[in-house]
C-alpha cells in the first residue's frame, strides 16, 4: 500500500490515463446515380408501365450492386491486409476425380478457419456461401442419420426430410448468395469462396439518403426518373491505402495492394475466408 503523494508513473500520486490506439482508418464512400425514361408510345403499344416495373425491381438491383461492391472489397482485403485469414482446402483441377470430402466444405475446415483467429474464433457467427456449396451441405444432411450407438453414418438412399433448407452449419448461420466468388478458369473445376464473419463486422452508413426524382419532358413526351445514393461498407480494423481517392471502381476495391491493416493484430478482425470445391460446381469438361 502506498498512500503517498508520489505514487504512480508520474510520481504525483495520480493515475496515468491510457487509451486504445490504432492507425487512422479510411473507408470508401460510393456514390451512384442512374436515370430511366419511358415514352408514351411504349405504353400505348404494350399497355405496360415500364417505369413502374423498374421501380418494383429497384431495391433488388441496388442490393445486387452493393453486394458486388462488398465482394470486390473483400477480395482486395483477403489478397493483402487479411491474407492470413484465408483457408484453402482445394485447388483447381481438370475434373472432380481428384477431390475427396476434405476438399469440400466440412465442419473440420470451418473449425480450422476459426482457429486462424485464435481465441476470438468463437466470435464468428455467420457463414456466407455460394448455392453450389450449400447444395452439397443439403445433400449431406439428407444422407445423414444417427444410429443407436450415436455415431454418424451415411446411407445411399437417405432418410427423407420435410425441409432441405440449410439454416445452420457447424454452429454458424448460413447465408446463401450466388454473388460469392467462383473461379472460372477454362477447362478447370471451379472453386468457391465462403466468408465467415461476426455480426456487424462490416460497418455501413451513408452521407445522404437515397433520392428519387420523377418528371415529364414535354419535348419528347417521356416520363423520366432519376436516382442517386451514397453508401460506405467498412471493415473495422482495415483502411484504404490506394493512391487514388476518387472515381474508384469495383476493380480498384478488388486490388490487393489498395488495402492496409489499421489494427496491429489482424486476429482482432472477425472475418475469415474458405476456398473450397463443390461437387455441384459445374459440369466436368469432356476429354
Amino acid at each position: 500500500m502506498d498512500s503517498s503523494a508520489t505514487w504512480g508513473d508520474q510520481n504525483k500520486g495520480i493515475l496515468t490515463w491510457q487509451k486504445q490506439t490504432a492507425s487512422t482508418q479510411y473507408g470508401v464512400f460510393t456514390n451512384r446515380t442512374a436515370g430511366f425514361s419511358m415514352d408514351d408510345l411504349s405504353v400505348v403499344e404494350t399497355g405496360e408501365d415500364a417505369l413502374a416495373n423498374i421501380r418494383s425491381q429497384l431495391a433488388t438491383d441496388m442490393n445486387r450492386k452493393l453486394t458486388t461492391k462488398v465482394i470486390s472489397q473483400l477480395t482486395g482485403l483477403f489478397g493483402s491486409a487479411l491474407a492470413d485469414h484465408v483457408l484453402t482446402i482445394a485447388t483447381e483441377e481438370d475434373d472432380y476425380t481428384s477431390f475427396t470430402d476434405a476438399n469440400y466444405l466440412n465442419a473440420g475446415a470451418v473449425t480450422q478457419a476459426k482457429s486462424l483467429l485464435g481465441e476470438r474464433g468463437g466470435e464468428l457467427a455467420v457463414i456466407v456461401m455460394h448455392s453450389a456449396v450449400a447444395y452439397h451441405l443439403q445433400a449431406m444432411g439428407m444422407l445423414t442419420f444417427i444410429n443407436s450407438g450415436g455415431t454418424v453414418n451415411y446411407a445411399s438412399n437417405g432418410i427423407g426430410q420435410t425441409s432441405t433448407d440449410v439454416g445452420y452449419f457447424a454452429g454458424l448461420r448460413v447465408v446463401i448468395d450466388d454473388q460469392c466468388p467462383k473461379t472460372s478458369t477454362a477447362s478447370k473445376t471451379p472453386l468457391f469462396t465462403c466468408y465467415l464473419a461476426s455480426q456487424g463486422v462490416i460497418r455501413t452508413g451513408s452521407q445522404f439518403p437515397i433520392t428519387i426524382k420523377t418528371g415529364d419532358d414535354m419535348q419528347s413526351w417521356t416520363q423520366q426518373m432519376a436516382l442517386k445514393y451514397n453508401t460506405i461498407h467498412h471493415v473495422l480494423g482495415t483502411s484504404w491505402a490506394g493512391a487514388s481517392n476518387t472515381g474508384l471502381s469495383n476493380s480498384d476495391l478488388a486490388t490487393a495492394g489498395n488495402w492496409d491493416l489499421a489494427f496491429s493484430d489482424s486476429r482482432l478482425i472477425p472475418l475469415v475466408a474458405i476456398d473450397s470445391a463443390s461437387p455441384y460446381g459445374g459440369v466436368n469438361p469432356g476429354p
